[in-house]
Parts: structure tokens; C-alpha cells; sequence
């Protein structure tokens, strides 16, 4: 009982799209686009030249 009341309070929009479907939420499917895709990602070690 006390899981299921610590999953409540998670925010069911910050959330890993999960290609299975097991664990998206309501009205997430798994043909839908990832919310991440487009994030820009900086990768820490451009900045390092060899």
C-alpha cells in the first residue's frame, strides 16, 4: 500500500517513452513521437581535442 501511494505523487508527464508500452501514460502510444528526440544534446567532450 505504501508503493502504490509513493507511485502516485510521480509526475506522469516527466516521463521516458517506453517502446514496449508497459509503463507510458494514459493516452501514450508507442508510435508516438519521443518528447526527447528533439532536445539538443551537448556532448561534455567536444570540447577536448586529442
Amino acid at each position: 500500500m505504501l508503493f502504490a501511494e509513493w507511485v502516485k505523487t510521480f509526475d506522469q508527464w516527466d516521463y521516458i517513452l517506453d517502446r514496449w508500452g508497459l509503463f507510458n501514460p494514459l493516452g501514450i502510444n508507442i508510435e508516438d513521437p519521443d518528447p526527447d528526440d528533439d532536445l539538443p544534446f551537448d556532448n561534455p567532450f567536444d570540447d577536448f581535442e586529442e
